[in-house]
């Protein structure tokens, strides 16, 4: 299911504008002009279990019943590529290029790019035991 990695690209800039490099705590959510802040461990309850809480709740509202399977899916579908083969495409020229269009979106409660954050965060998450997820990228 390669398609599964872009639809996994496409959700990030939808649903993260903020992660700090080491372990996000909360992300914020951005729905059109409306703003505000989700918990990753009830983001972690809603992907493993399916139970939705807290201000997620607000967000998922939003969404049609097949949108959130879809989304819960996604947040824990193992996308099967290794430390060497992730860390060789977001060094590439054009793995910089999604990383800098990415940063500009996902930002360190700085402000500043995630550039680097997202980087790290995508090559370390090859390492977790269930392989890179978007929910261990999270982590």
């Amino acid at each position: 299911m390669p398609w599964l990695g872009y639809v996994l690209l496409g959700f990030l800039p939808t649903f993260l504008i903020s992660m700090p490099s080491n372990c996000a705590e909360q992300i914020v959510l951005t729905y059109g002009a409306l703003q505000g802040s989700v918990k990753v461990a009830d983001i972690e309850i809603f992907a493993r279990e399916g139970i939705i809480q807290g201000d997620l709740s607000d967000y998922a509202r939003l969404l049609q019943p097949w949108q959130r399977e879809q989304f819960q899916r996604i947040l824990t579908t193992r996308i099967d590529l290794g430390r060497v083969a992730v860390a060789q495409f977001l060094y590439s020229p054009q793995g910089e290029t999604l990383l800098q269009w990415l940063g500009n979106i996902i930002q360190l409660p700085s402000g500043q790019s995630g550039f680097n954050a997202i980087r790290a965060s995508m090559i370390l998450g090859t390492d977790d035991r269930e392989g890179l997820t978007l929910l261990n990228v999270l982590h």
